[in-house]
């Protein structure tokens, strides 16, 4: 039982090191917000632009893999792979819309799976 403890600790603690910082301005953990506004959808560098951020907030809402922990890592995949199919997925949708120009928001939200 105090090994289930220790492990449940450890799994967890990269979340508690990376919520310490944060927690003074508010943010949360499971969810970022990618504005994309100041891009051009219509154009390859925009998309590509909007790509890069898509994955530096799928790296920020999933965590960062650990050398110490094939548990964590496994969590931190399955949380990548789902979150980034979620945002490729908006990405899509947003496109369509700016092509259209019937595109509202921009923005995307991203939610840890």
């Amino acid at each position: 039982m105090k090994f289930k403890s220790i492990i449940s600790t450890l799994a967890f603690a990269p979340v508690v090191l990376l919520a310490a910082p944060l927690q003074a301005q508010a943010i949360d953990l499971d969810s970022r917000t990618v504005l994309f506004g100041d891009l051009d959808l219509s154009s390859s560098e925009g998309r590509n632009a909007l790509d890069r951020r898509l994955s530096v907030a799928v790296t920020q809402v999933c965590g960062e893999f650990s050398a110490r922990s094939s548990l964590v890592n496994r969590k931190v995949r399955e949380c990548r792979e789902a979150t980034l199919a979620d945002a490729h997925a908006q990405r899509d949708v947003a496109i369509a819309q700016y092509r259209a120009r019937t595109l509202g928001e921009r923005e995307l939200v991203l939610r840890g799976r």
